[in-house]
């Protein structure tokens, strides 16, 4: 999964001279090894930090970059767990999970939206454009980075290669949940494994413990009590889901 979010993410990045796809999946490793063992999700931080340097671009852009990656990763889940949702019963804090989820979305694409038009149809942002060059403020400048860094849908060739490659990223670490599952003795059609995958990685966007050790364990038991999983085989399978990439990336 960290491998094409890697790729995806570099697709999301406006700069003159891009680092290849081995930094960015490199600082996405370091960015979730520094996640597992520091509470909240300092490696975000970090990782656009970093990129920053990297590429010479100021650090307002790059963590915005930062942003709309991540944004992309919950728009995704996001249409996985309603595609999964007509095959599993529906409690209260689903539902109400589902509701959150469908509003930040669309925040997510209006906020994009909005930064697609005053970038490429105001006259304040065609202007804005240039300041990362020419202008010596410091806020001005961030501003600028801020606003080019949130213009991906301006380049739709890139925005659909990130689509593409957020797709991919996600089958592989639902196929990775199916496999794990299978190997603790749990047997979950589709739509039953792309629900749990969808519930707990939701789940795991909001800044929690290190590594979402003890979130990541109560996510997978609610979620599989809804397809019908006992306590003690949805704990094992948070447990050996975790270690499948926790170990791995630290």
């Amino acid at each position: 999964l960290m491998v094409f979010q890697g790729f995806r993410w570099r697709h999301l990045v406006e700069a003159g001279q891009k680092p290849g796809n081995p930094v960015f999946v490199a600082l996405m490793l370091v960015g979730g090894a520094i996640t597992n063992v520091i509470p909240g999700r300092p490696g975000d931080v970090a990782r656009g930090i970093w990129l920053a340097r990297i590429s010479r671009i100021p650090v307002a852009r790059s963590l915005t970059s930062v942003g709309v990656d991540r944004s992309m990763d919950v728009v995704t889940i996001f249409v996985l767990l309603l595609i999964s949702l007509p095959f599993v019963a529906k409690p209260d804090w689903l539902v109400n999970l589902v509701i959150v989820t469908g509003v930040l979305t669309l925040a997510a694409a209006a906020t994009l939206a909005a930064a697609w038009w005053y970038t490429n149809r105001s006259a304040g942002g065609l202007a804005r454009k240039g300041l990362a060059r020419t202008d010596r403020s410091w806020v001005r400048h961030q501003l600028s980075g801020i606003i080019r860094g949130l213009s991906v849908l301006s380049r739709p060739r890139d925005f659909g290669a990130a689509l593409g490659l957020s797709a991919i990223g996600w089958g592989c670490a639902i196929f990775a949940g199916w496999l794990v599952a299978s190997a603790v003795g749990i047997h979950l059609n589709a739509a039953s494994i792309i629900f749990v995958i969808g519930v707990i990685s939701l789940g795991s966007a909001i800044p929690s413990s290190p590594g979402m050790i003890g979130t990541y364990q109560w996510l997978a038991v609610t979620s599989m009590a809804v397809v019908g999983v006992g306590g003690a085989d949805a704990l094992a399978f948070s447990v050996l889901s975790q270690a499948t990439w926790y170990i791995p990336v630290t």
